[in-house]
This record gives C-alpha cells, structure tokens and sequence, in this order.
C-alpha cells in the first residue's frame, strides 16, 4: 500500500523517479524498490514524504483511511512519460558529438567566408599576386558563396542526426537501469577537457582584435589593415568553432541527466538563442553581401561582423535575462 500511495502522489505531482529521487536526496532505485515493494523507507524519509506531498504520516502508513482522510487520483489515461533505453543513451551521446562537430564547422565556415575577399581587398594596396584585382575579388566573392552554402548542408545534415532526439531539449523523461551512472562517468571523464576547451575558445575570441588593433594603430596602411581583419576572423572562427563544439557535447550530458539549462524547471522556459544561432549568422552573411553588392562599399562593409559579434553577444545576455524572470516568476 506504502508503494502504491507514493507512486500515485508521484505521478500526481508529475515527477519521474529520478526527480521524486532529488527531492529526498537519494538514488532512482532506492524509490523504484519503495514503490515496487522491495523495501521500505526509514522514519526519516517519510516524514519527508508527507512534507513533500502534503498529506498526513498516518494517510501514508495506514492500509485503510476514511472519506475524510487525504485520498489521490490517479489518471490511468496519462500519457507516460518516455523512456531512455542505455542503447539509446549512448546513440544519442554519439550522434550528438557527430552533429556537433558538423554545425560547429558550419558556422566556423559562416564566419570565415569573407576571409578571401579581405586578401583581395588588401590586394588592391600591396600587390602580392600577379593576377588581377577584378579576378581576385570574382575568386573570393564565390569562395565566399560556396563556404555560406556548404555550411547550410552542415546545418541540415547536423539537425537531421538529432531529430528523433529533439524532445530531449523539451520534455521530462525517465532513464531506465545503467543510464546515469554511465552518462555521470563520461561526463565526469570529459569535465576537465571541457573546460580547457572552453577557455582556449573565449581567449581566441578575445585575442581576435588584436591583428585590427596592431594593423590600424601601429602600421595604418589599408592593405595591412584587411590583413589584419582577415586574421581577426580566423581567430574568431577558431575560438567559436571550439567554444560550439565542446558545448554540444557537454550539453548532450546534461540534457540526458536533466540538469542545468535541461532541468526540469528550465525546459519549458527554454531560451530562443540556441534555435537561431545559426540562422542569425547566415543572415548577418546576407546582410553583408547585399550591402557590399549594392554600395560597391567593400572596404568599409566588414564592419559589420564585429558588429553582428557584439549584437549577438547582447542577444545572449536578453536570452539568458527572460528565462531568469520566467524561472523566478
């Protein structure tokens, strides 16, 4: 009878196991055992229990309880929640490093499209390539195309990967026998390589102005300065590619546990930067092609990637301020 109340306020309260688990600071099996019978929580559990839930220490103890005493529905029409099988778990972990390595690299590509047109640009003051300038900025305008286009197939074939998975980012779940313990142990394992990553890639985004600083201040002639801006968009290139990549993979832990930005509270508060990241930067690349073509202004255009850097850096912070006042609301 202990078993059948818990499992009966449990799903009324709508948790999983793993989350009644938390609330009472114990393991997934300790309450499956409870709720199957197989043993019994002590003194202090139960107090816990009729906290939690709200009832009474003698509604969960007695067999039998009157009208007047505290009783629960159970709504045998409710959808159960789905299961995350460890072949699964581990099909998910696998494809997710694979997409992210490839969205990753899609918008690596995005950000460094215009790095030939910069070398063009920086042609027109030193000449380095016995080939003409119209013939420079014509190679590099469709070297640009052609990294745009092939990142949006990156994008498409990364999605497609973790399409049956996209309800992990969304709903609350439960994982059968084995699932944390072995997704906690890789992400235990990867932590520290994590966070390496992370800093290498925020201090490659960080040390990106300094070939703009260098090449405007110190040197001051055009060319030198489209040099240095197409050395600022490899550095940020670089930083992004690894700050991306490392993020999908720590964050395909956590969306299997359901901690973090993926707990429980948060999912339905989920924050829209993610979803349009990629999309923003291909239409920041639209922007600046459309503007170049029509204002002929190449040499003044490139502005607008550090632009779009910083902007998307506000985007983040707007993002990261909703989701707080939807959680503390």
């Amino acid at each position: 009878m202990l078993g059948d109340k818990i499992i009966a306020l449990r799903k009324k309260s709508g948790w999983t196991q793993e989350a009644f688990a938390d609330q009472l600071n114990v393991s997934r099996q300790s309450v499956s055992k409870w709720e199957s019978g197989q043993s019994i929580p002590d003194v202090e559990k139960i107090i816990q229990m009729s906290q939690i839930f709200g009832v009474s220490i003698d509604y969960l103890l007695k067999e039998e309880y009157s009208e007047t005493q505290e009783k629960v529905e159970v709504d045998f029409n409710e959808k159960p929640l789905r299961t995350i099988s460890l072949e699964e778990a581990n099909d998910y972990l696998d494809k997710s490093e694979s997409a992210g390595g490839k969205i990753a690299f899609g918008v690596f590509l995005c950000i460094l499209s215009p790095f030939l047109l910069m070398l063009s640009l920086a042609n027109r003051t030193a000449i380095w390539f016995l080939i003409s300038e119209a013939f420079t900025l014509s190679i590099a305008i469709v070297v640009l195309l052609v990294m745009v286009a092939s990142a949006v197939g990156l994008f498409i074939t990364g999605g497609k990967q973790l399409e049956a998975y996209e309800f992990l980012e969304t709903e609350i779940f439960e994982t059968k026998y084995g699932v944390t313990d072995m997704v906690n142990k890789r992400k235990r394992e990867y932590e520290r390589s994590h966070t390496r990553l992370m800093v290498i890639g925020v201090m490659c985004c960080i040390l990106a102005v300094l070939p703009i600083v260098v090449s405007s201040i110190l040197v001051g002639t055009e060319g030198i300065v489209f040099l240095g801006v197409a050395l600022t968009l490899i550095l940020v290139a670089i930083g992004v590619y690894i700050i991306i990549e490392t993020e999908m993979k720590w964050s395909s832990y956590e969306k299997l546990l359901q901690e973090g930005e993926y707990s429980r509270s948060k999912k339905a508060s989920r924050g829209f930067l993610e979803p349009i990241a990629g999309v923003y930067w291909l239409i920041v690349v639209a922007g600046y092609l459309g503007y170049s073509f029509l204002t002929n202004d190449w040499e003044r255009s490139w502005i607008i990637y550090p632009v779009a850097g910083v902007l998307f850096g506000i985007i983040a912070i707007i993002s990261e301020t909703i989701n707080k006042n939807k959680l503390d609301n």
